[in-house]
């Protein structure tokens, strides 16, 4: 999942008192993306629960892969799940992001930031375990 937002981000007491309709019309339109997201990222944390639970039974691959398709599941392999997030909030909101150029750039640039610095985690964690294995 990718999200604009830092883990830790709250609305402060004083910016919540400054909000008019239009910034309010303009956090509904950003709650219901985040809301997208999340829900996208809980499913698919249950199927990967529901995955590894039915890979727990004591059934052979053929019993196995007919409940696969009893459940319509024609792909049924576990995600990898890697949450991509800003180490600072976004400027703005995704709405005028979307609207303004100059500020979709600055977005794009600070995800590829956040990824690049997941991915040399991600590298690094790999060359420990290989030199610990």
């Amino acid at each position: 999942m990718i999200s604009a937002e830092p883990k830790d981000n709250r609305v402060a007491h004083k910016e919540a008192s400054k909000l008019s309709w239009l910034n309010l019309a303009e956090h509904t339109f950003e709650i219901m993306i985040y809301e997208r997201l999340s829900r996208d990222l809980k499913n698919a944390r249950r199927r990967n629960e529901a995955i590894e639970a039915l890979e727990g039974l004591d059934i052979d691959k053929s019993q196995l892969e007919r409940v696969y398709t009893a459940l319509g599941w024609k792909q049924h392999r576990k995600l990898e799940i890697v949450e991509i997030r800003p180490e600072k909030p976004l400027r703005a909101n995704p709405l005028i992001g979307f609207l303004s150029g100059r500020l979709r750039k600055e977005y794009v640039q600070a995800g590829e930031r956040a990824a690049d610095d997941r991915l040399n985690k991600a590298r690094d964690a790999s060359k420990t375990k290989t030199a610990e294995g």
